[in-house]
C-alpha cells in the first residue's frame, strides 16, 4: 500500500519536470520555482530513505 509521502514525491517530481521542460521551451534560465521544487524533491527523497531504513 502506498503512503501519502509517495504521492507527494510523485507530484513534486511531475511539477519539477514540467517546470524544467517549460523553461527549456521558453528558452530562459531555470526559474526559482524549479529550484525550490528540486530542493523539495531532494528533501523528500532523502527523508524517505532515512525514515525507511
Amino acid at each position: 500500500m502506498t503512503r501519502i509521502g509517495s504521492w507527494v514525491r510523485f507530484a513534486v517530481g511531475i511539477l519539477l519536470a514540467g517546470e524544467v521542460i517549460r523553461q527549456i521551451i521558453i528558452g530562459i534560465p531555470i526559474s526559482i520555482i524549479a529550484v525550490i521544487l528540486a530542493v523539495l524533491f531532494l528533501g523528500l527523497s532523502v527523508s524517505y530513505f532515512v525514515l525507511r531504513f
